[in-house]
């Protein structure tokens, strides 16, 4: 508070107040604003804590008003230029964030209204000086709403709020003195991608200045703008950095758009901008609710752009922002305006100058297409309720992810976030049936597929080609990028894959509305584009792979720790120094080819070999001086040549005294890189050269710096060929993103027994047999239709069929109870009791229609799937505290979306309607909503407690548009009511609410006062005995239990949303401590030991399995299975099949599949093993341990198939024999049973 006393004083002139103004400052509270009103004040300040809040107020009226004249007449100079309104709600909304209790006293200090939020002629009244304040007030005013890094020497600072920012959110520390009442940060220059990389995720943009050479006179520093880095428009850096295991700490991500809503009479109008497509669409006549589901959906990068027309409207500019703070993936969820009577252009001027703000400070032009959405029969993404019941919002609320039941636990980050964007915007019905040829020939396929690298995003790709900004790294990874996804479009075994999704790419990514890139939808002009585009790559760049080993260059060369025995071993320290110097200053070697730029690699290697041999010819001269002397007893005193890796120099060593001179030339101190003689710091002090040897050092660190510039101008050319085919590398982006993603969910949802559901076309309303809706091609994924109650009925092409349906959170080893469920375009009124699984069912309906829409896998064993427009979701939530809204308000605001936005072709699930007002109300709501939705024709499920509706609702059951469902229930041997948690027909008036609650572990006594209480309510009632109405009408439900388990069992599995088991994987482990086989004579080359090996293999197999079960396992894959040779016409061989080094296992046989294999690894090594999880156990293979030297990438396996319960046996048999044949394996501990049965014992 003393900072009150001072400027106390430096505002008082009059003699007389002086007294005043040092008196204590515990009296004083000052405001924020000012200290009176029509005061000038420092506004800066606000309310600081105090024991006695005594206010001005309290102080004599006339003394106040002598105050304000003395203010006045000593005309002070005002406060820094103020920030329009606009910016400063946006820094006002950001201290808000600012909540660490360190920070509260730098929080009170700062002034949102004012530029840095710092008030320069307050802070030069108490003598404290900002530095650079005038640099950093220019870079604010350029850019109000950014978060300013500049670079101050060795660090990057931020001051005023944009330092407080730092403390909160990248968990910085303020920096400076304690008391200096300036808010400061700052981090070494090496930790700015890792901070931007936090700030933009955040959803802060950043403007980062560096120096850039000093200024006249050498005091000073010039300083430039180097980049600006947004949420839609991210820095990227490379190499990329990474923790000490080697996990990148910044991982790919994918880049969400820049949003833009506005209004006008035909509704609202949402804009997108992607940043690497560089189109803008425009979605107009938008609901409030539809607008929210497709932000949501789409995803979005802060800040929001509102339109004034958005502003005009007070509550619904209250109700989007509520939205985005809300359903933001970050903290920060700010919004910015754009004007203009044309509100397209207005919202491309703002993108412009958010996201292309270093463009047009350059003059460039940015050409931005604005396209209008297509009404393409895409479905509407699911609403808000719908996301969060399936585990697909921000918070989960503990209901199990349908995204982690696909596979998206396994995926790549890249895939698992277009997974979700799938299911929260998915496709039109012609783009779905493109994404289900590809789940099923991944799910028949068994060639092995390509192993895909997905770790580059489109919007990198085309930041970093066109920014120029460019590292080796990023070659590399375009290069593992382009690879494989050239290899799947040469594949023939792949090919309906690649073709059906580069379709799907093509129209998704937006690349389509283009006409120069029609051709890359088909597999033959994609696969043209990248081949050129990988030979422009490779002409250019080096193969790591083809560059030798290493030496560590990241440590200083010292000397030798003892004497060396001669010159010679002397000599051959020093060159391993020499060659440190060399890799850390020819770096350009492992970037470019050296046919690129031959003369200068030429002029490196000449100056290299000038200078390497006239400090090899001074130190055997050294060391033959002190021989002479007798002072190389020690090895303290002995020359050699060091590396410096600081400088990047080396130097020849002499410690003590020189020699005069060599061959007639004066032995002189050698200097470092920057010509600064004699260093005082390392060794470089004792340094030795002659004139010669540092001409020759010169010579070659000048002709290192030349190659590097050339290097580097080749790599900046090489992004300017690659310009033109930006379309193609956005292509193999998003197809590496989207087969990862549907080979994964394929291959493990197969094993889970799900199906591909039969997707009927849009508007279908014909009669068809219900046995015949299968596809031929997906007879065996889908199952039989084999109920009874289906046989020979006929049902429309419209009614969803899911047989065998079960929760998606649980897997075939957990106990569940499935359900075959028929709904046509009518009203299911489901009644049952509480914990029977009426959420469940509901839950499960909605997970399989919307995995159906997207041409995905189902839980169930048959499917059919019509083309909803949209699938809605209804459970009971509770208030909205926030919004004002209580938990009534919010069901009638889902109710209201469901009548306003359901059709006839809508799917509507609606879980406990009316629970938040009394019963009668709520009864009334239920049954006039069940009405409308019945007339309308739209498919619905009403789950719910109100048993009023089963009289209310009668007269929909007689015009055939509702049916009575519920949950069924039987009783246990001791006469306790139990759920069945199947669905059948029927009402079910049982609550079994205080069974609930003696489960749940309450008192006895006070649920005894309950069932008291409840009689004497049914008592004062006086209902008559109800009838359950008449449903001897089909009732499209048949019910049966996947499992033998108990009861107790299937209820904890059920209803819990956990997965107690998974499926079993492998029979058996590997020992962890094999020995290595002893080496032995052999013939032949690795390739053919390792084919003699899996020929032994193939007999092995033959010899122990029978023919029956051998013939049983060769039709299971005969489809595609690759060629093999019989043996024996009695006794033919297994099929074998082969996993290429680049490749991955085969969906069909991924996991679940009993076999016996041999890896040969990278370095030419044998193993044998068996497994029944073929993808993990090859996983294993390829990693990296230390205890195994020789696994690693690269690693191909062969397998044949074999029944599980001769695994072992197969194992130690063909072991054996292998080992018996000369054939050397890295691990014979499995060689343990020395004879084994045949097909005869």
């Amino acid at each position: 508070m003393i900072f009150v006393r001072h400027y106390a004083q430096m505002m008082l002139s009059s003699s007389n107040k002086v007294a005043t103004a040092c008196m204590p400052t515990s009296n004083l509270c000052v405001h924020r604003r000012s200290f009176m009103s029509g005061m000038l004040c420092p506004s800066s300040l606000r309310p600081f804590p105090t024991t006695t809040a005594v206010l001005w107020q309290q102080q004599d009226r006339g003394y106040r008003s002598s105050l304000c004249a003395s203010a006045a007449a000593s005309r002070l100079p005002s406060v820094s230029s103020h920030l329009s309104d606009s910016e400063t709600a946006h820094w006002t909304e950001i201290l808000t964030k600012i909540t660490k209790p360190q920070l509260s006293a730098m929080k009170n200090i700062v002034n949102p209204r004012t530029p840095l939020g710092l008030d320069i002629e307050y802070l030069r009244g108490v003598n404290r000086k900002v530095p650079l304040h005038d640099y950093f007030l220019k870079l604010k005013k350029a850019h109000p709403t950014s978060i300013i890094l500049v670079q101050i020497g060795s660090f990057y600072e931020a001051s005023g709020i944009d330092a407080l920012v730092l403390a909160q959110f990248v968990n910085l520390n303020l920096t400076g003195q304690k008391n200096s009442f300036i808010p400061k940060a700052g981090f070494p220059l090496d930790q700015l991608p890792l901070h931007i990389f936090t700030l933009n995720q955040e959803g802060f943009s950043v403007v980062v200045a560096t120096e850039a050479g000093k200024a006249a006179g050498g005091k000073t520093f010039n300083r430039k703008v180097d980049f600006v880095s947004t949420p839609a428009r991210p820095r990227y850096f490379e190499p990329a950095l990474a923790d000490a295991d080697g996990v990148s700490l910044l991982p790919p991500r994918p880049v969400p758009p820049m949003l833009g809503i506005a209004s006008s009479k035909h509704g609202l109008t949402l804009y997108t901008m992607h940043r690497d497509t560089m189109l803008a669409s425009c979605m107009g006549g938008l609901t409030k609710e539809g607008l929210f589901c497709k932000m949501h959906a789409v995803g979005y990068a802060t800040p929001v752009l509102l339109h004034d027309s958005i502003h005009r409207d007070t509550q619904l500019r209250a109700e989007i922002v509520g939205f985005i703070q809300r359903t933001a993936s970050v903290q920060l969820a700010l919004t910015a305006v754009f004007t203009g009577q044309d509100a397209d252009q207005g919202f491309l001027n703002e993108v412009k100058q958010h996201m292309f703000a270093e463009e047009l400070q350059e003059g460039r032009d940015v050409a931005i297409k604005m396209v209008p959405v297509r009404d393409d029969g895409r479905p509407r993404p699911p609403y808000l309720s719908t996301i969060m019941q399936l585990g697909l919002g921000k918070h989960p609320m503990g209901i199990p992810s349908l995204l982690d039941a696909l596979g998206g636990a396994t995926m790549p980050a890249l895939s698992r976030h277009w997974m979700h964007s799938l299911l929260l915007m998915p496709p039109a019905h012609e783009h779905a049936l493109l994404l289900q040829q590809a789940v099923a020939h991944y799910c028949s396929c068994d060639q092995a597929r390509p192993l895909l690298a997905v770790n580059l995003t489109p919007n990198k790709i085309v930041e970093t080609i066109e920014s120029r900004r460019i590292k080796i790294e990023f070659f590399r990874q375009l290069t593992e990028l382009i690879v494989p996804v050239i290899n799947y479009l040469g594949s023939q075994a792949y090919r309906p894959v690649v073709e059906a999704l580069a379709k799907f790419c093509l129209e998704e990514s937006g690349l389509g509305v283009h006409a120069h890139n029609q051709h890359l939808g088909s597999v033959e002009g994609l696969h043209t584009a990248l081949q050129a585009v990988l030979q422009e790559v490779q002409a250019v760049t080096v193969n790591p792979e083809d560059v030798g080993t290493s030496v560590d260059k990241s440590v200083d060369g010292l000397a030798p720790s003892s004497k060396v025995s001669s010159k010679d071993q002397l000599i051959s320290i020093s060159k391993e120094n020499l060659k440190r110097l060399r890799e850390a200053n020819e770096g350009f070697r492992l970037e470019v080819k050296a046919d690129q730029m031959r003369e200068v690699v030429d002029m490196v290697e000449r100056t290299y070999l000038e200078f390497e041999e006239k400090s090899l010819q001074l130190l055997g001269f050294l060391y033959d001086e002190k021989e002479k002397k007798g002072k190389m007893a020690t090895g303290k005193d002995q020359p050699y040549v060091s590396y410096d890796r600081m400088d990047r120099v080396s130097a020849v060593m002499s410690p003590g005294e020189l020699p005069p001179a060599m061959d007639g030339q004066q032995l002189i101190r050698a200097t470092d890189r920057k010509r600064s003689a004699d260093k005082k710091m390392g060794t470089i002090a004792d340094s030795c050269a002659t004139s010669n040897l540092q001409a020759a050092s010169d010579a070659y660190l000048a002709a290192t710096e030349l190659a590097a510039t050339k290097a580097k101008e080749l790599l900046i050319g090489l992004c300017a060929n690659l310009s033109p085919q930006l379309s193609s590398l956005i292509m193999a982006s998003q197809l590496a993103v989207v087969m990862e993603a549907l080979s994964v969910h394929a291959e493990l949802k197969r094993a889970h027994g799900w199906c591909l559901p039969e997707l009927l076309p849009p508007q279908e309303q014909a009669t068809i047999p219900a046995q015949a809706t299968h596809h031929a091609p997906r007879s065996s994924l889908q199952g039989s239709s084999s109920s009874s109650n289906q046989s020979g009925s006929t049902t429309s092409s419209s009614s969803m069929v899911l047989k065998d349906l079960r929760p998606y959170y649980l897997e075939p080893t957990d106990c569940a109870v499935t359900n075959d469920v028929e709904l046509g375009n009518k009203v299911w009124l489901l009644t049952g009791a509480n914990m029977a699984g009426k959420s469940t069912v509901l839950r499960s309906i909605a997970a399989a229609s919307l995995l159906g829409l997207c041409g995905l896998m189902v839980p169930a064993k048959h499917a059919r799937i019509p083309a909803f427009d949209s699938v809605m979701l209804r459970n009971f939530s509770g208030d909205s505290p926030v919004e004002g809204k209580s938990s009534f308000r919010l069901e009638m605001e889902d109710t209201r979306c469901a009548d306003q936005e359901s059709t006839a072709l809508s799917l509507v699930l609606a879980d406990e309607l009316g629970k938040g007002t009394e019963v009668d109300a709520g009864t009334a709501v239920c049954a006039a909503l069940a009405t409308r939705l019945a007339q309308r024709g739209s498919t619905t499920v009403f789950a719910t407690h109100l048993h009023k509706l089963v009289d209310l609702l009668k007269p929909l059951a007689e015009e055939g548009k509702m049916e009575y469902m519920r949950m069924g229930l039987q009783q246990n041997p001791q006469g306790k009511l139990l759920p069945t948690w199947r669905v059948e027909r029927g009402v079910c008036f049982e609550s079994l609410a205080f069974n609930v609650a003696e489960d749940s572990g309450m008192d006895p006594e006070l649920v005894h006062m309950m069932r008291h209480f409840y009689g004497r309510i049914q008592a004062q009632a006086s209902i008559p005995g109800r009838e359950v109405p008449d449903s001897s009408t089909s009732s499209g439900i048949s019910c049966q239990d996947s499992s033998d388990m108990g009861m107790d069992s299937c209820r904890t599995h059920l209803l819990s949303g956990s997965s107690p088991g998974s499926v079993q994987g492998d029979t058996d482990q590997e020992d962890e401590k094999g020995e290595q086989q002893k080496q032995q004579q052999h013939t032949g080359n690795a390739a053919q030991l390792h084919d003699k090996a899996v020929h032994i293999l193939r007999e092995t197999v033959g010899s122990v399995c029978s023919p029956e079960v051998a013939s049983a396992e060769r039709e299971e894959c005969s489809s595609s299975s690759s060629s093999s040779s019989s043996s024996s016409s009695e006794r033919p061989l297994p099929p074998v099949w082969h996993v290429g080094p680049n490749e991955q296992v085969a969906a069909p046989h991924a996991r679940n599949v009993s076999v016996v294999y041999i890896v040969r690894y990278a370095g030419g090594q044998l193993h044998c093993g068996q497994t029944s999880d073929l993808r993990q156990r090859l996983r294993k293979h390829r990693s990296k341990q230390a205890r195994k030297p020789w696994a690693g990438p690269g690693a191909a396996m062969d397998y044949v198939m074999a029944p599980a319960d001769k695994l072992r046996v197969l194992e130690a048999a063909a072991t054996n024999k292998i080992c018996e044949a000369g054939i050397p394996l890295v691990s014979i501990h499995d060689r343990i049973i020395k004879s084994f049965p045949t097909s005869n014992e």
